[in-house]
């Protein structure tokens, strides 16, 4: 009667009864004499369902390829190396594997503006992640997970370069500049200016940034209208 069930059970699209009849054959008390009378086939029978399900996961990495700017690659590079682990260890780590987790993505941009975006990509980011942690995700990296990536990417380094910059500036009685603090930045990420990205570029986007901080700090310090409370504006 067993016999049926095995042949049933070492069918690889059907898991579900393997579990079962092999945790039956560990858990029975009458395995030991089944196993001792049994012919070699049963035995055999046997042996199949036990290591289709006790087979651990197999060895090697998956590679997973993010296109991006050669200035965000060498950022990256700086702080995580290169490749990168793709694990839970790290802020884009975890980006990645989420995104990849999610079937569909919106970065509310229409398909002419993604291509333009896409096309501007011209290097790219490798994360190198085990068989064993890759296998439970079931999606690819489409062309909105990787916009929404290197947007993350763009604004972790525009906020890294103001607070380099803004720690330079008062580490020198001195003052050297904005100017100065963005080429020592570039020049730790291993980045070339105007080659990899233009210097001109990196002032607006500090200055940018710089600008929407100064106008967050004066709207924590708006006075509250008479006759309202102050927490009434967090």
């Amino acid at each position: 009667m067993l016999w049926p069930l095995l042949q049933q059970a070492v069918n690889p699209k059907k898991i579900t009864p393997i579990l079962h009849i092999s945790f039956f054959l560990y858990t029975s008390p009458i395995f030991l004499s089944i196993w001792t009378n049994c012919p070699y086939f049963f035995k055999r029978g046997c042996y199949i369902v036990t290591t289709l399900t006790m087979t651990k996961a197999p060895q090697g990495n998956y590679t997973v390829k993010v296109p991006t700017k050669t200035y965000l690659r060498k950022y990256v590079t700086a702080s995580l190396g290169a490749p990168i682990a793709l694990n839970y260890s790290s802020t884009l780590g975890t980006l990645i594997l989420s995104l990849l987790e999610m079937d569909s993505f919106s970065v509310n941009m229409n398909l002419v503006k993604q291509d333009t975006r896409l096309t501007s990509f011209d290097d790219c980011i490798e994360a190198v992640s085990s068989i064993k942690t890759m296998r439970y995700k079931g999606y690819s990296l489409t062309p909105t997970k990787i916009i929404a990536i290197n947007r993350f990417l763009e604004n972790a380094f525009i906020e890294d370069l103001y607070i380099h910059c803004k720690s330079s500036l008062k580490k020198r009685e001195w003052r050297p500049g904005i100017e100065d603090g963005i080429r020592s930045f570039a020049e730790g990420c291993g980045i070339i200016i105007d080659e990899d990205i233009s210097l001109d570029a990196l002032k607006k986007a500090e200055w940018r940034f710089r600008k929407k901080k100064e106008e967050r700090k004066l709207q924590t310090f708006v006075l509250p209208q008479r006759g309202t409370s102050a927490f009434a504006f967090c």
